[in-house]
């Protein structure tokens, strides 16, 4: 029991240390980019659609009923899931798109929701990334042509 309380505190310090860091360096602080929230927000959907999948103990396994369940469950886990990748951004979802490419070993409601991942995916205004570029790069862009290409589409 101590060396599991040893290795959550260790990981909670080494969140918060990194947050902090984060925070120190980076002048705009956004709740979302918080490593902390990021992983309490996926923690608690683990949390979630595992307690789903737990309700299927309690139908008999191959009646119609079991496999209606099965599937409803399915469907709500991979839009929890799906909605985890959007909140959490980034390389969840570069996750949640690989996943939904993965329809020969995922069931058919994971792939159909995480396959929207691919086309409709949030995306950055030009200002964000501009300042991105700015920030990483330290100089500024000359991006007015592009902002008025992708305006035409």
């Amino acid at each position: 029991m101590a060396g599991l309380l040893l290795r959550v505190s260790s990981v909670a310090m080494t969140m918060v240390a990194s947050s902090g860091f984060y925070i120190y360096n980076n002048k705009q602080l956004h709740l979302n980019d918080l490593s902390l929230v990021r992983f309490g927000r996926a923690a608690a959907t683990t949390v979630v659609i595992s307690y789903e999948y737990l309700s299927l103990r309690h139908e008999d396994h191959g009646s119609d009923a079991y496999w209606a369940l099965k599937s409803q469950v399915h469907r709500r886990s991979a839009e929890r899931l799906r909605d985890l990748c959007c909140a959490n951004r980034g390389t969840f979802i570069k996750l949640g798109q690989h996943l939904g490419a993965l329809d020969y070993l995922l069931p058919e409601e994971y792939t159909s929701t995480l396959k929207v991942l691919h086309s409709r995916a949030p995306q950055s205004s030009m200002d964000d990334i501009q300042a991105v570029i700015r920030e990483d790069l330290g100089k500024e862009t000359h991006l007015t042509a592009y902002r008025h290409f992708v305006e035409l589409f």
